[in-house]
């Protein structure tokens, strides 16, 4: 296996983490700070990944193809969201398990649109309520192609993360000073979780210097680190509630996330048995983030309770079968037809012009 595909394997298996963190958040309430760890850790990698994607291309052929760009993006998100709402909209109209029936119309609104993180429009579904994290990341990439060209072209690229995180910064500050002493207003804002975005987007542009400080000895002690901090941080009760949350919280999170990347990058070999778990886990995260929550909701129903531990592990079991299913019968046939058309563009960008 080259090591490329160990790289990608590792990724994949901190995806398996964090939506493991994000499944015991949701279920068990002594985890309830592990929905927001795991939240930023896919912000993070997020960052890291699409950032490498659009540099790569840049410095390939001087220009991002936002066509190819925006399509891919549809074609990963957007079948396996579609069932997610269809499955929604059908089962509240007809059981009202929520007693949201009335918020169907605007809640699939919120969610097509990538609003749903904005205090804007109508009410939306507590069954979706955590869609604000997809549209926190989509609204992230309308701007930040643009952003990665403009910077490329004319060599400002280490500026651009630097001058963006600290707008992200001051921003996320500036609207928790507007609501104070409310702060859990700014939970789904994007404003409070951009800096960790670009902090991703960082460790691609600064990729040779953090590959160097995460080797050896030293990177195994960060690593270690790092995962003690973050399962610690995940017992935090009412993290949301706190404006060290945002200002420190979810930077530090970004931090060791960062460094986790980098030595999952390392991996070589075969993988243990608990990390091929974490693997075909992190294989189904998109998917098993859409249905959890939704699940969770109306195992509960309109009671806003915590679940029992046999219904947290029964949210827990359903999510999973759910995923798996999207995966296999909705999201891999889609990823298939954008690799067809990647072959075709390729194809396409390499006939040479005609005379």
């Amino acid at each position: 296996m080259s090591l490329t595909s160990h790289r990608l394997r590792g990724l994949t298996v901190l995806r398996g983490l964090a939506i493991g963190l994000v499944l015991l958040g949701h279920a068990f309430p002594r985890f309830h700070g592990g929905g927001l760890v795991g939240v930023v850790v896919f912000f993070t990698l997020s960052g890291y990944l699409i950032t490498g994607i659009l540099v790569r291309e840049i410095e390939k052929s001087g220009r991002v193809s936002f066509r190819r760009f925006y399509r891919n993006r549809v074609l990963r998100l957007a079948p396996a969201l579609l069932l997610v709402l269809a499955v929604f909209a059908v089962g509240e109209t007809v059981t009202e398990r929520l007693g949201d029936g009335g918020r169907v119309p605007g809640t699939l609104l919120l969610a097509l649109t990538y609003t749903a993180d904005l205090p804007i429009g109508p009410p939306i579904s507590i069954g979706m309520s955590h869609l604000w994290t997809l549209a926190v990341e989509e609204q992230f990439y309308l701007v930040w192609p643009t952003m990665l060209v403009l910077a490329v072209r004319f060599e400002r690229l280490r500026a651009l993360v630097w001058l963006t995180a600290v707008a992200a910064l001051l921003a996320c500050a500036a609207s928790i000073f507007l609501v104070s002493p409310e702060t859990f207003k700014v939970y789904t804002l994007p404003t409070s979780w951009g800096v960790t975005m670009i902090a991703g987007a960082a460790a691609y542009i600064y990729r040779d210097q953090l590959g160097r400080v995460t080797t050896g000895r030293r990177g195994q002690v960060l690593a270690t680190t790092a995962v003690v901090v973050l399962v610690g941080f995940s017992l935090v009760q009412d993290a949301k509630d706190h404006w060290w949350t945002y200002l420190v919280g979810g930077p530090l999170i970004a931090a060791l996330t960062i460094i986790l990347i980098f030595r999952v990058s390392l991996w070589s070999g075969d993988l243990s048995r608990p990390m091929r778990a974490f693997e075909l886990l992190g294989l189904i995260s998109y998917a098993a983030y859409l249905w959890n929550y939704l699940i969770v909701s109306w195992i509960r129903g309109d009671e806003l309770r915590n679940l029992t531990t046999t219904e947290g592990l029964a949210a827990t079991l359903l999510t999973i079968a759910a995923a798996t299913l999207s995966w296999h019968f909705v999201e891999a046939p889609a990823l298939r037809l954008k690799d067809r058309l990647q072959a075709r563009d390729a194809g396409r960008s390499s006939v040479p012009a005609a005379r």
